[in-house]
């Protein structure tokens, strides 16, 4: 009886010594999802609505940058402007917003951050024929993640 106990430990654990490497396996290749599998997986998704009254309408890989369509609540119009200035605390409302809207949004700006790409965030307000831009550079993406 205690031989048979000690058999099947001993197969417990070399099974469990086993599926490590495969685990870690597993856990390179999401880590290792390149800028472009982000955009496409992001983008496949596209029209996303992310919460009342925001739509994520597109994720696009153009060049060394990756644009983000974002239709915002019409309520926002009029403080576009303000909400989009080139100063870091826009950037960083912004980027922490869109960082939760999921894990693959994280993914996606840790990918941006790692390839030293820029992330330009078009900003579309409901019914509004304006939209703004919003253009983070790879030091200011760092500093954004580093502090979230």
């Amino acid at each position: 009886m205690i031989h048979r106990v000690m058999n099947r430990i001993g197969l417990f654990a070399l099974l469990a010594l086993l599926m490590f490497p495969v685990l870690g396996f597993a856990q390179q290749q999401v880590d290792g999802l390149g800028c472009d599998s982000c955009v496409r997986q992001l983008s496949a998704q596209c029209p996303n609505k992310e919460g009342e009254g925001w739509t994520v309408n597109s994720v696009v890989a153009v060049g060394d940058t990756v644009v983000v369509e974002i239709e915002t609540p019409a309520s926002l119009n009029a403080f576009m402007s303000t909400l989009t200035q080139n100063i870091p605390n826009t950037k960083r409302l912004w980027v922490r917003y869109v960082s939760d809207f999921g894990k693959e949004w994280k993914d996606l700006f840790n990918c941006i951050l790692e390839e030293r790409r820029l992330l330009l965030l078009l900003l579309t307000p409901k019914d509004s024929d304006s939209t703004y831009r919003l253009l983070v550079d790879p030091d200011e993406l760092g500093t954004i993640l580093a502090k979230h």
